[in-house]
């Protein structure tokens, strides 16, 4: 019995100082922490990459796009938007100019900037000038690197 007894002791110690490491990790975490406790974002992405040479040539013809790097893989994303309407609309946009772009969600918690992609969307709902999406689609990204940008300092 004692043996069964300092065994389940161990493992829940192990198992307690684990999760305090990985929630450390978590809250380390430099940039706009993503789960799905927030509001629903679309991101529109146009490729995954190897490498940032390879990114570097696939993107050399866009005019913005922001990418995130997990796992070492390069993430290219070239819009933003909280509506999925607005977001068929935008890819639309890119399939006319030749881009092949998917739909990725994320939750993202940060109330400034969900306010500011509100604003971005009531304006491309009220638009299909392919200029007024292209700059509405470059502020939305601005803005999430600003954020991303003021979380790590």
């Amino acid at each position: 019995m004692k043996k069964y007894l300092i065994t389940i002791i161990i493992s829940l110690v192990i198992g307690f100082f684990m999760s305090q490491f990985l929630l450390k990790q978590y809250n380390d975490y430099q940039g706009i922490k993503v789960y799905n406790e927030g509001e629903l974002f679309y991101f529109m992405q146009y490729g995954i990459f190897d490498n940032d040479k390879e990114m570097d040539a696939n993107t050399i013809n866009l005019e913005n796009y922001i990418y995130q790097v997990n796992n070492d893989k390069y993430y290219v994303y070239v819009g933003i938007s909280k509506n999925l309407e607005i977001t068929n609309k935008v890819i639309t946009y890119f399939k006319k100019m030749g881009y092949d772009i998917i739909i990725k969600e994320f939750y993202i918690t940060n109330k400034e900037f969900s306010s500011k992609i509100d604003n971005y969307d009531k304006i491309l709902n009220l638009t299909e000038d392919d200029i007024v999406i292209g700059e509405i689609m470059a502020q939305t990204l601005n803005s999430y690197e600003e954020v991303v940008n003021e979380s790590k300092n």
